[in-house]
Parts: structure tokens; C-alpha cells; sequence
């Protein structure tokens, strides 16, 4: 974790209006179309997908993957 992100996830503030951000937009009802119409794969991850994907960098199998980035994003980020 860089030492922004530490600093935000230490204000108060900051995760008051995280929260606020996070309770308000997963309420949304057209949640579900967005991901449908914007993710290759048509749904979000769930807990359980993104967790299996961090068991697996935290594991001996993934010994050899150093300095990447990954996105557990289905698809949604759009390249070139």
C-alpha cells in the first residue's frame, strides 16, 4: 500500500465519505445492467472470485510473479 493510500485509509473523514460513496452506489438498481452491458464476461465478481485471486498471488504457484499487475475486472478494462 503507498503511503497515500495509508494516510486516506487512517482519515476519518475519508473513510466516512468511502462509506457514504460505497452504501449509496451498490444501492443503486441499475447496478446489475451496468455490468452487463459494460463487462465482457456480463456480471460483476464476486467476494469469493476476487478472494480465490489473491489466495492464489499469496501461494507458491504464483512464486514467479513479481513486479505485474493484474486486473480481476472481468474484462472491463478496455485496451488497445
Amino acid at each position: 500500500i503507498s503511503a497515500q493510500a495509508r494516510r486516506m485509509l487512517g482519515d476519518a473523514r475519508a473513510q466516512s465519505k468511502m462509506r457514504y460513496f460505497l452504501h449509496h452506489w451498490l444501492q443503486m438498481s441499475h447496478i446489475d445492467n451496468l455490468a452487463k452491458e459494460n463487462a465482457p464476461i456480463g456480471r460483476f465478481a464476486s467476494p469469493a472470485e476476487v478472494a480465490d485471486f489473491f489466495v492464489f498471488l499469496c501461494s507458491k504457484r504464483a512464486s514467479y510473479s513479481v513486479g505485474s499487475t493484474y486486473f480481476v475486472d472481468g474484462g472491463m478494462l478496455k485496451t488497445l
